[in-house]
């Protein structure tokens, strides 16, 4: 994704100190925020320790409520995965698509999300975080009706293609926004909200395929499809109210419409001289912190690609590991095609299908919500390290259940293979899945930060492209069993890795962190 590395660039220095002290934590699943991130740019953390922010108590609920708008983004990514792994088989009988067809149907869109990323951030620097949201949504919707309405493969395919790049744009400005937006007393709530909102959406998605599927053959993946204009439409609803970033209006210059928007959500009151001395500290904390912005990415692109080359060589592949590794356990490639793997293991009604993947939905949906209140006493490399021995015992399940299933067509062995695949989505969301961003945020230095990301988020997206676009030919080549153990064997070299060179960052600085990996203090 890019650009969308630069939400998480930097850390107002004064803040990071008392990242020791705090050990929170966030995360978005395509594009993720950690909390020292979000810390930097939630606006009343650049208060003043001993200010009074009594009276922002009165209008929380308005940025809320435009959070939860800004979430609608990643609500269309969901939807999407969940939807699509319904009706692209529906879609199959009807257009008559090979395996190969459809497997670049839904490799199509983490391609495209990529280029739409890297559009989305030069927008919101040029228009706006808001009037991107509104482009995010317009381009989303537009896919969406153009898949609903295609008439053959390649019409499906730019309707794909299309609603790619605005869920490229939408995993950019959604977080960003909201992250510009909320106070510091928010950010446990922010930095759950992308993940949560995703996961709502896949489960939203399986609903639909679900309630759907009675319809005629051409009727019933189309609605599906265009169902997914819904969370576009409600975030078009909400930008009539939602005001832009106050952050973004002061990095163009336009103080005066800053000064109202802050006032707009509490810093500020007419006639009340202690709040108005609150909204200049807080403009004067904006514009420094856009300057340290501008003067901290000192790591160049070579250095990013090839980290050799950087005295942040171990940082930067243990990064780039997690962020690869989260993709390559196989969760998105399970998600997309879940019915084709309950089919494989003998459950050939469509409904029974279809409740099978609502299923994965609800198992995912309340473990990730459940490991959300336990990320910050348990610790990072605990949970990670906890659920990836759960990724590899449950894939590893799913595998030989399917070859026990193969020789003897035992039902039992056949359902086993549906739990075991529970058991992995639940373990991925234990750890990997709200985890994985959060610690790669906090690995890397404050002076790497920027292009780092923006390498480590293309190598998530590009594994999850790969896979999703070779996962049934793997699967018609050798067998299912094959594809749940290639991922069971990937993973068990992930544990290792993580075992072995993963640190604790719960609770620590980033210097602390940096001095331990590379026996070298971060660049000023």
């Amino acid at each position: 994704m890019d650009r969308h590395v630069r939400l998480e660039e930097v850390d107002l220095e004064d803040n990071q100190d008392s990242r020791s002290d705090q050990g929170e934590t966030g995360k978005s699943h395509n594009g993720s925020f950690g909390e020292d991130t979000l810390n930097s740019r939630s606006l009343d953390s650049l208060l003043p320790d001993d200010e009074d922010t009594s009276h922002l108590q009165r209008t929380n609920f308005f940025v809320l409520l435009s959070i939860v708008f800004a979430s609608m983004c990643s609500m269309m990514l969901g939807y999407d995965q969940g939807v699509l792994a319904g009706a692209k088989d529906l879609i199959k009988r009807d257009f008559h698509l090979s395996a190969v067809q459809v497997e670049i149907i839904v490799a199509s869109l983490n391609a495209l999300s990529l280029i739409g990323s890297i559009a989305g951030g030069k927008c919101s620097d040029k228009l706006g975080r808001k009037k991107t949201l509104l482009i995010a949504c317009a381009v989303f919707v537009t896919g969406a009706l153009v898949m609903g309405l295609a008439q053959e493969f390649y019409s499906l395919l730019v309707g794909r293609c299309i609603t790619g790049i605005g869920v490229g744009i939408s995993l950019l400005i959604g977080p960003l926004y909201s992250s510009e937006l909320a106070p510091a007393r928010f950010r446990g709530l922010l930095v759950s909200c992308t993940e949560t909102s995703i996961n709502i959406g896949v489960l939203g998605g399986y609903i639909a395929n679900l309630c759907l599927s009675p319809l005629p053959l051409t009727y019933a993946w189309r609605s599906m499809l265009l169902v997914s204009c819904l969370p576009g439409v409600v975030l078009l609803i909400g930008l009539v109210f939602m005001p832009e970033s106050p952050r973004w209006l002061v990095s163009v210059g336009r103080l005066d419409k800053a000064t109202r928007v802050l006032g707009k959500i509490g810093y500020s009151s007419e006639g009340d001289t202690s709040k108005e001395a609150v909204l200049t500290d807080v403009l004067d904390a904006i514009s420094k912190n856009l300057e340290l912005e501008r003067q901290s990415d000192k790591m160049t692109w070579t250095e990013a690609a090839f980290p050799c080359l950087s005295p942040y060589a171990k940082i930067l592949l243990i990064g780039y590991a997690i962020a690869a590794l989260q993709q390559a356990t196989g969760i998105e490639a399970v998600l997309y095609y879940t019915p084709d793997t309950a089919r494989d293991a003998g459950f050939h009604s469509d409904s029974t299908v279809f409740w099978i993947t609502i299923a994965v939905g609800v198992v995912k949906t309340v473990v990730t919500l459940i490991s959300s209140f336990f990320i910050d006493k348990t610790g990072r490399r605990t949970l990670i390290l906890l659920s990836s021995v759960g990724i590899v015992l449950s894939l590893s399940g799913v595998g030989i259940g399917f070859i026990v299933k193969d020789i003897t067509g035992s039902p039992v062995a056949a359902f086993s293979c549906l739990v075991f695949l529970w058991l992995f989505v639940a373990s991925f969301a234990i750890g990997w899945g709200p985890i994985a961003w959060v610690l790669v945020a906090e690995l890397f230095p404050q002076c790497v930060r920027g292009k780092a990301m923006g390498t480590a988020t293309f190598l998530n997206r590009a594994v999850s492209f790969v896979l999703a676009l070779s996962f049934l030919s793997i699967a018609n080549a050798f067998t299912t069993a094959t594809v749940f153990l290639m991922f069971a064997t990937i993973a068990l070299a992930g544990l290792v890795c993580m075992f072995i060179w993963l640190p604790e960052t719960k609770q620590r600085s980033l210097e602390e962190i940096t001095a331990e990996l590379c026996h070298i203090e971060p660049r000023k």
